[in-house]
């Protein structure tokens, strides 16, 4: 046998089988961006309330500021 006969031979193994089809896009989660449904005033009233609360406390209050604003 030749290199080349070693490198490019006539016969050739059979592909492998076909990998089964993907899961179909509904057995995919759906994720929803988060979207604010409140009002801008209502925002900025808790945002006030939040920074002078932290302010007053010396950062103590900033730890229920954070949840506070995420719960509205």
């Amino acid at each position: 046998m030749s290199n080349d006969e070693l490198l490019f031979p006539e016969t050739l193994p059979p592909p492998p089988a076909a990998l089964p089809p993907p899961a179909t896009a509904a057995a995919a989660p759906h994720v929803a961006a988060p979207t604010f449904t409140g009002r801008g005033s209502e925002y900025f009233r808790i945002w006030v309330v939040n920074v002078l609360l932290t302010l007053v406390t010396f950062g103590v209050y900033s730890a229920w500021a954070k949840v506070r604003k995420a719960r509205y």
